[in-house]
Formats: structure tokens, C-alpha cells, sequence
């Protein structure tokens, strides 16, 4: 009985002692499962100020501190290991091009060509060198001026109503011989150009008078328009079959030739051509060289652009005057009925600048009194031919 006794005493210590010491030991087999999941779990490392994070939830229970470790010589520092030098390959040289020839270099802007150069080819005037406006002349070419005490009722087809308007105009032109401001001032020349403008009554007359101051019907257009030999432009059949005379004749004399460059224009052409020349150097400077529709003696069907057949075919210019054609026809064109319409130095009086080409056929009987009269206009000429105002 003792002995069971002291036997059940020994077993009931071992279980008091178990009840103990078992929760430490089930506590540090818990922590330390807990320390191996942690160490085998993936992740970043972490100062030991960052470790409690939600991956390693914290406990309430004591740290546990883990002894310093001894420290450890660090190693004596090794040099870096010398890069190895590749060695850069030489650059293979690459071949030389062929030498690429330069550009054709740009040919320099044509310039603006002057009235002693400029070339027309369809145009029946040429713009008047610098643009200037047309002035009153100091000096008219192989004119002499009236005497201030000249008897103006000697002069043809004076008209006494009109004593006054001669006066003022020779005081105002003292260039001008009595004959010419007589003349003038019957065609109401002395009123300026464009300012007293009137329509030509009879446009199919040989005589009608067409400048600036007397103006074509805009419907009208003459009858029996032909084509001139050897060129593609109109005329009328009469001033067309004196043409093709009076070239065939300086072919005979002295083997040059002759090209009708321009002729008939009607309203509307001329129209739009001095539209763009008023575009191009202005309204004052076109006045210069060009007429203004309704006041082209080309719209009569009577006049012809003359050029010299050859080198410079088909194409106006002021070179012309300086051509063995030109002055031939200034000694002979009144034979076949042509005279020069817009001589030299006489731009005041007909309003246009000096055109050599531009030829106007009259008839032979009166193209002659003129050249044997020594009539430089047809202003002059028709002035005093006929008294008052021409054609009305």
C-alpha cells in the first residue's frame, strides 16, 4: 500500500510539472514553426526597423534578441579588374562618289526692257522710255514757231469765232507754227486730251479723224475685211491692196521684205489690250502708247503694224526706225496712200509716243499733199483741210 502510494505521488509531481513547463514548450514550437515559415517565404530584405510589417505580423510576447555578431576583418580591398581594350576596327573607307556635276545655274530675270528696246508682238504701241507722261515741246522737228504778230486770218479755214481760242493756245504752245495751232484748235485740241470728246460721224471715210478727242461708234466695223498676202491679219480690201503694192514695190527696188504684225482690232480687243497696259505702268503712262477703245484708228480697218520682214519677223519695235525699210517707206509710202501716223517729236500733237511701224492709209491723192505739203501730222493736215469740227 505504501508502495502505491509513493508511486501515485511521483506520477501526480510528473503531472503538476507538465502542467508547468508544457504551455513554454508548446509556445517555443509554435514560434519556432512560425520563424522557419517565415524564413522559407520569399521576400525583399528589410532593415530590422522595417520587420514588422503585415507579412510578419508582430506578437505581443517579448523580442527575442539574437547576439552581435563577431565582427569580421573585412578583406583588404581588391583593384578593380582592367577593362579589356577591344580594339576598335579601322573604318573601312567608303567609296568615293563620282563628282556630281553642279546645277545649270538659274539664268538671270530678264529685265525690264526700255521704250528703245521693248518688242511687241501683237501690241500696236510701245511703252514711251522712263514712263513719262507726254509734255508740251519746246521745239516741234523742222517747225517754225509762229511770229507773235502773225496774221492768223491769212491761215486756211480761219474762223473768226475762234480768235480767241488761237490766241491762248499759241500763248500756251509757242512751238507751234500758226498753220498747226490753227488746225488744232478747229479739231477742239486746245480743250486737251479726252476732254472734249466727239464721235466720228462718217468712220468709214478715208479722212475720218480717230485720236483722243473723236471716238469710234463701238458697234462699228468696216465692211470688206480681207486677209493681208502673206500675213493673217485683217484690213480693209482697199488699204490691204495698197499694202500688198507698196511692199511688192520695196521687194523689186531693194529685195527686203515687209510683215503686217497688227490691223484690225475691234472695240472689245482694243478694250481689254489698254486695260492691261493700264494695269501694267498705270492709266497716265498707257495714255502714252496706247488708245483707248473707241479711239484706235486699228478699229477703222485702215492702219497696219509694219515690221521688218526679216531678222526679227512678226514683231514690232523702235528699232524699226533704224532699218533700210523704214526709210524707204518714208520717202514712198505716200505713193500707195500711207502715211506715217505718230512721227518723231510730235507727241504732243497726236497724244503718242513715236511709233515707226504704225502706218495709216488715206488714199494716194491726199497722202501726197501731205508729203508735197509738208504736213508732219495728220492733225495739221486734216485741220485745215476741213474747217470747224471734223467729221460733223
Amino acid at each position: 500500500m505504501g508502495k502505491f502510494v509513493t508511486v501515485f505521488s511521483v506520477v501526480l509531481l510528473l503531472m503538476l510539472i507538465a502542467a508547468v513547463v508544457y504551455p513554454g514548450i508548446n509556445d517555443m514550437v509554435a514560434r519556432g514553426q512560425e520563424e522557419a515559415r517565415y524564413a522559407a517565404a520569399p521576400r525583399a530584405s528589410v532593415t530590422p526597423a522595417a520587420q514588422n510589417t503585415p507579412d510578419r505580423p508582430s506578437r505581443v510576447s517579448a523580442p527575442v534578441f539574437s547576439p552581435a555578431p563577431k565582427p569580421t576583418a573585412s578583406p583588404a580591398p581588391t583593384a578593380p579588374p582592367t577593362p579589356t581594350q577591344i580594339p576598335t576596327p579601322a573604318p573601312t573607307p567608303s567609296p568615293t562618289p563620282a563628282p556630281t556635276p553642279p546645277p545649270e545655274p538659274s539664268p538671270p530675270p530678264t529685265p525690264m526692257p526700255t521704250a528703245t528696246d521693248r518688242e511687241f508682238a501683237e501690241a500696236d504701241e510701245a511703252p514711251q522710255e522712263g514712263g513719262a507722261v507726254i509734255d508740251k515741246p519746246s521745239a516741234l522737228p523742222g517747225m517754225t514757231p509762229a511770229a507773235p504778230d502773225e496774221d492768223l486770218t491769212l491761215q486756211k479755214h480761219y474762223i473768226e469765232e475762234n480768235l480767241d481760242r488761237y490766241l491762248s493756245f499759241m500763248a500756251a504752245n509757242t512751238a507751234y507754227s500758226a498753220r498747226l495751232a490753227v488746225s488744232l484748235v478747229n479739231l477742239n485740241a486746245d480743250y486737251g486730251f479726252y476732254e472734249a470728246i466727239s464721235t466720228v460721224a462718217n468712220p468709214s471715210d478715208l479722212l475720218a479723224l480717230c485720236n483722243k478727242n473723236h471716238q469710234l461708234p463701238e458697234d462699228y466695223a468696216p465692211e470688206g475685211l480681207r486677209a493681208v498676202k502673206g500675213a493673217s491679219r485683217l484690213m480693209r480690201g482697199d488699204a490691204a491692196a495698197a499694202y500688198e503694192s507698196m511692199s511688192a514695190a520695196l521687194k523689186e527696188e531693194t529685195g527686203l521684205g515687209l510683215v503686217v504684225v497688227s490691223a484690225y482690232r475691234d472695240f472689245k480687243y482694243q478694250d481689254n489690250l489698254f486695260k492691261k497696259y493700264s494695269k501694267r505702268d498705270g492709266a497716265a503712262v498707257a495714255d502714252t502708247y496706247s488708245a483707248r477703245a473707241g479711239h484706235s484708228e486699228h478699229q477703222t480697218g485702215l492702219t497696219a503694224d509694219i515690221g521688218q520682214k526679216s531678222p526679227s519677223s512678226g514683231m514690232t519695235s523702235l528699232k524699226f526706225q533704224n532699218t533700210p525699210q523704214y526709210e524707204w517707206l518714208l520717202e514712198n509710202a505716200h505713193k500707195y496712200g500711207y502715211i506715217l501716223r505718230y512721227p518723231k517729236g510730235y507727241e504732243a500733237v497726236t497724244g503718242y509716243m513715236f511709233e515707226p511701224w504704225h502706218w495709216r492709209f488715206i488714199g494716194v491723192g491726199d497722202a501726197t499733199a501731205m508729203y508735197e505739203g509738208g504736213y508732219t501730222t495728220f492733225e495739221e493736215y486734216i485741220g485745215e483741210f476741213t474747217p470747224g469740227e471734223v467729221n460733223e
